[in-house]
């Protein structure tokens, strides 16, 4: 067993969530914006 190689895959999981759970809030937040504007 690789247990750094596991360690990488998890660190590039755990970006890439964060990145997807951003790219969401960025949206919610835009679209709250648009509304508003509206």
């Amino acid at each position: 067993m690789n247990s750094t190689n596991e360690a990488e895959k998890r660190l590039k999981l755990l970006q890439v969530h964060y990145a997807v759970d951003i790219a969401l809030f960025d949206v919610s937040i835009f679209q709250c914006l648009a509304f508003e504007g509206y």
